[in-house]
């Protein structure tokens, strides 16, 4: 690996090693043997990645719900048959709708 490549990387292809080279069943090495300031280390990197505000949140749970949406929309769209649900042509309940209004008429 090259001296100027990426400190994370260098570290997966640590981890990618000890793991390959692990026997099965033995115990995983305790947090004693990471070299002193690893923990302190790691935080300082995510407390220097930028925070992610509400709007941004927001704006990424809208989009993810407009495009969900469109989705079942166009799910539904595609599957629609009219024959699935015949119109029927009078319901029982015609004449008392149509009554009542041919009765306030006269």
């Amino acid at each position: 690996m090259r001296s100027g490549s990426d400190p994370f990387s260098a570290v997966l292809a640590l981890a990618r090693r000890a793991c390959v080279a692990q026997p099965q069943g033995e115990e995983t090495p305790s947090v004693d043997l990471l070299p002193p300031g690893f923990a302190a280390r790691v935080a300082a990197i995510w407390a220097g990645s930028p925070a992610v505000s509400g709007w941004e949140l927001w704006e990424r749970v809208s989009r993810w719900g407009v495009v969900v949406g469109l989705a079942v929309c166009a799910v539904a769209f595609f599957l629609r048959s009219e024959r699935a649900l015949p119109v029927p042509s009078s319901t029982p309940f015609d004449q008392f709708v149509l009554g009542s209004a041919a009765e306030e008429r006269s």
